[in-house]
């Protein structure tokens, strides 16, 4: 048998042997979900008229803040337009929210965002719990069009937090910015400390106030404060001050994206 024989007989060989190493659950149902790592960037998969659906799970942690965003591939000839769908667990059963517009800035053609804090129960324990939260990606495809292409998701944390912030804690204001030009729900979580009620920081405007009248009773642990909000990345920008009782800025600090 000559060598060029022997080459097709191992193509052929090689061709019969790849679907079973790649046999394996699709992701096209929330039994399937591909584990998704927070921050690892975009990640495109194929769609088209018989597969719309894509499923993705990742863990939440606890006094952090995401945002998942969705968006045709740039390898696509027609214009599909993606939709998100944030569920409570990795089963896909409970749905918490739903985006089909990409509201918010940046501002997106064909896309969706879903930005929200975490919603895990926070009580004084340290470090905060974890959960996974599953999410779905559906493309809309008009049947019998033959159309299909790719789309693209990733999921971003938008957490702010701080250095420590120690003793005397009372006198501590927070000072952010709400770049964005729709209202924006901020919360702060402090470890051992527990969770504060919201703040709406108002569109492109400044927000301050104390911090400890945020949280029935104050604190005064030496831990770094968390900044959750349901903006967009890059949304919220701004700093922690310590004041005398007078009101006078003593130090300032900023705070940086987790």
């Amino acid at each position: 048998m000559n060598r060029f024989c022997l080459l097709g007989l191992a193509l052929s060989i090689c061709a019969n042997a790849i679907p079973s190493a790649f046999a394996g659950t699709p992701n096209t149902t929330a039994a399937g979900a591909v584990s998704y790592e927070v921050n690892q960037g975009w990640v495109t998969h194929a769609i088209d008229e018989a597969a719309q659906d894509r499923w993705f799970v990742f863990r939440e942690v606890g006094g952090r803040s995401y945002c998942i965003e969705a968006g045709v591939g740039v390898a696509t000839y027609v214009p599909l337009d993606p939709n998100l769908t944030l569920y409570s667990d990795s089963a896909g059963t409970t749905q918490l929210a739903a985006n089909s517009d990409g509201t918010s800035e940046p501002g997106m053609n064909k896309g969706a965002r879903i930005c929200y804090a975490s919603t895990q129960s926070l009580t004084t324990s340290s470090p905060a719990p974890s959960t996974l939260r599953s999410f779905r990606v559906n493309v809309p495809i008009a049947g019998g069009s033959g159309d299909s292409g790719f789309v693209r998701v990733r999921v971003v944390e938008t957490t702010l937090v701080s250095g420590q912030v120690g003793s005397g804690s009372n006198n501590w204001e927070y000072r952010l910015y709400n770049l964005g030009t729709t209202n924006v729900t901020a919360s702060f979580y402090v470890p051992t400390t527990g969770k504060s009620s919201d703040v709406t920081l108002l569109p492109e405007r400044r927000g301050s106030g104390n911090i400890s009248a945020l949280f029935s009773g104050g604190f005064s642990n030496s831990r770094p404060v968390y900044i959750m909000h349901n903006g967009a990345p890059g949304t919220v920008v701004g700093t922690l001050a310590k004041t005398d009782a007078n009101g006078s800025t003593l130090s300032e600090m900023d705070v940086f994206p987790r």
